[in-house]
């Protein structure tokens, strides 16, 4: 059947041919329904020929279609009319990277930020057990807004324990045209492991990251030859021509990220693509390229000599714990050569501390909405591991090994619990005082000092009882000096508020304040000689050393990062959580069990259910959609959402035609938005204080209105 402009499939109607490919054509459309353009991709006779290759590619469009991240191509439908079958796209306004780098090799900056987020889309396909296996600069899209997005995942292999499938069997033929069950990749972006037919798993789609990543550095394949037979032997025996022989504008970090994403063997290159993302973030962020500023001009002090970082977040997020080699100190530059990640998983980080040396971390955390536990990493482990204590916060660790935790609390720094103490290989703690809020072992490891409430007063003490300092605001992370004669703590002249100063105070009481003024003051280090003490701040997301004099320098500072310092070990290890904030949205639908998560972007924020409960309103915040919120729809089968417009969302009609909204920045008016076909209608009323929710019936609003000279009044509006 021959396919033409102006031709209906479905409720699709085709405008104009955009792209034309192995997998098929592609075309822009107008989606009817809803009253938006979408791409459609109308599949090739040999692909809805074939029962078993359309039911293959129709169940990997699907799960494509449910990844619902900001850097891989969405994928909203997959249909069939009159013996067309064609996959619903998003419609993307810019160029394929091929182009961008038609044009020369990118800037190192560009570079380095368009493959975090090419590494972030695979990361997030990967976490569903989704194989892209054909990744190359044809396959990645830059958006008009500087947006990466990952295409064609046509070539894709779903793992089959995610599924529910069985694995498909594939000939090992290789071809520069890519077909359906018989091809493993493009020749020239392919891994090792393909070109010799054996079964590709992520790592293979980090060997191509490395390839794309490499081209955008130099303009230049990493392998070619004369043939295809030619370049699949240069995948297998030979190197990349020298970067910096090619640019010598590559740093070695970039080039050394590069490299490890080369390397021939699966096991010896990253492990993750979350990793690659990791290591290039470090790489733009200016506290890892090698300039300080400094605050003072004093004679530089010992080097520090690794620098470990942490992923955090304030609700839901990844984590990672790393080490790294940080060359330099006061008024000099430093750069950051090796990171170990620890974590990968989604969560909130509480605490982290270093156990003796600095060779095994301790920390408590949440992941994946299940209940905070604690944790160690000890350098032999491929992974952290839960420790048998029952659910504590940890506070401190003693410099023998042995834990402070805060039992018979909830997780949240402002509320107390009873310290108590306990061994790493301890299923039960030890209780021993109650209602305290922070605490930190002395040098000795036997004694505590401690924050808790007295008539009404936070208070410092050390031993317990003894008050070394007292205050109405709050008093938190306490931490001995490598000497033990001084305590370094924050203190906020607010309780429940990060605003505050750094003081130290000794054992005889005697106090003063290092630093103040600082918006948001998250935890503190002593330096390993005990001349400074470290804290990380906002605004800047700083790492910042003071001296005890008071002189302030900044250690790392973070355009890109939010940084939050967590502990120094005595060999010069750094121990920094680096935050990722989310709101992540869950939810039940109609006759579910399990919670499904049907976050979209980075701040889902439910709104609305439908009467039936299969369809959820609610609005997203993102940079991707930029600032305001957007209001969106989806299915509670968690269906790919979609976007209503802009505006805070209110509530959903009874009968599922209506969005209601309050507009962006905008008063005495509120918006109606359709969920199908039909245009948005705005509604002005002078005084309109808030749209609350439709009538019954649907014909009316809900609103609440304050007059001159009256008090506010709820009305209903036509």
């Amino acid at each position: 059947m021959s396919i033409e402009a102006g031709q209906q499939l479905l409720h699709y109607r085709l405008i104009e041919k955009i792209g034309e490919g192995g997998m098929g054509v592609v075309w822009k459309a107008l989606d009817a329904r809803l009253d938006r353009e979408v791409a459609i991709k109308v599949l090739p006779s040999r692909v809805a020929g074939d029962p078993k290759a359309l039911a293959r590619f129709e169940r990997e469009a699907r799960a494509v279609a449910a990844l619902s991240h900001p850097h891989i191509l969405a994928i909203h439908d997959v249909g069939s009319d009159d013996g067309v079958h064609f996959v619903v796209m998003e419609l993307l306004e810019g160029e394929t990277l091929t182009r961008r780098i038609a044009e020369g090799p990118l800037p190192l900056r560009k570079t380095a930020e368009f493959a975090g987020q090419i590494a972030r889309g695979l990361a997030a396909a990967h976490d569903k057990g989704i194989v892209h296996r054909d990744l190359k600069p044809d396959n990645v899209f830059v958006t008009k807004d500087g947006q990466v997005k990952i295409l064609d995942f046509g070539l894709a292999k779903l793992h089959p324990a995610r599924h529910g499938t069985t694995p498909d069997s594939e000939a090992a033929t290789m071809t520069r045209h890519t077909a359906p069950g018989v091809v493993l990749g493009t020749v020239g972006y392919m891994s090792p492991e393909q070109v010799r037919g054996q079964e590709a798993d992520a790592r293979s789609d980090i060997f191509a990251l490395g390839v794309v990543l490499y081209e955008m550095v130099t303009g230049e394949r990493a392998f070619s030859g004369d043939s295809s037979v030619e370049t699949m032997n240069a995948i297998l025996k030979e190197e990349p021509a020298d970067l910096q022989k090619i640019s010598r504008e590559v740093s070695p970090a970039l080039e050394r990220i590069i490299r490890h994403c080369l390397e021939k063997r699966p096991e010896e290159r990253f492990q993750s693509a979350r990793d690659v993302a990791f290591d290039l973030e470090a790489h733009t962020d200016p506290s890892s390229s090698g300039a300080v500023d400094t605050l003072d001009a004093a004679e530089p002090r010992p080097a520090i000599r690794k620098l470990a970082w942490a992923a955090a977040t304030l609700l839901l997020a990844g984590i990672a714990l790393a080490a790294g080699m940080l060359l330099g100190g006061r008024g000099r530059s430093f750069e950051l050569h090796r990171s170990e990640r620890i974590t990968h998983r989604e969560g909130t980080v509480f605490r982290a501390r270093f156990v003796g040396d600095g060779g095994t971390v301790v920390f408590s955390a949440s992941w994946d909405g299940e209940s905070p536990r604690l944790f160690v990493k000890r350098p032999e482990d491929m992974v952290a591991t839960p420790l048998d204590l029952k659910a504590g916060r940890l506070v401190s660790v003693s410099p023998s090994g042995e834990l402070a935790i805060l039992t018979n609390t909830i997780w949240l720094p402002w509320i107390p619990g009873t310290l108590a103490r306990a061994a790493l290989s301890d299923s039960e703690p030890r209780e021993l005082i109650d209602d305290v809020y922070d605490a930190d072992w002395s040098l000795d490891g036997e004694r505590l000092a401690i924050v808790r409430e007295i008539e009404g007063k936070r208070r410092l003490e050390f031993p317990p009882g003894t008050t070394l300092y007292e205050t109405a605001g709050h008093v938190s992370h306490p931490r001995f000096s490598p000497g033990g004669d001084r305590i370094a703590y924050l203190d906020h002249p607010k309780f429940g508020n990060t605003r505050g100063s750094v003081a130290v105070v000794d054992l005889q009481g005697n106090r003063e304040t290092l630093a103040e003024g600082w918006q948001t003051l998250r935890a503190l280090a002593w330096s390993p000689s005990g001349d400074e003490v470290w804290f990380t701040s906002k605004p800047g997301s700083d790492l910042i050393a003071v001296t005890l004099d008071g002189r302030q320098r900044v250690v790392a500072r973070s355009l890109t990062a939010d940084m939050a310092l967590h502990d120094l070990s005595p060999g010069g290890e750094a121990l920094l959580a680096r935050r990722d904030h989310r709101l992540i949205l869950r939810g039940l639908g109609p006759g579910e069990t399990r919670e499904r998560n049907l976050s979209w972007l980075e701040r889902s924020v439910p709104r609305s259910i439908s009467a039936d409960g299969t369809t959820l309103l609610f609005n997203e915040q993102s940079e991707a959609i930029g600032l305001n919120y957007a209001v969106a729809l989806r299915k509670m089968d968690g269906s790919t959402p979609v976007r209503l417009g802009e505006g805070d969302a209110r509530s959903l009609s009874p009968d599922g035609k209506w969005a209601l909204a309050i507009p962006p920045d905008v008063q005495d008016r509120f918006i109606l938005l359709p969920t199908g076909a039909g245009e948005p209608r705005t509604v002005s009323l002078q005084g309109l204080r808030e749209a609350v929710s439709f009538s019954a019936d649907s014909d009316r609003v809900v609103v609440w209105v304050q007059e001159e000279g009256k008090a506010p009044r709820s009305y209903t509006v036509d």
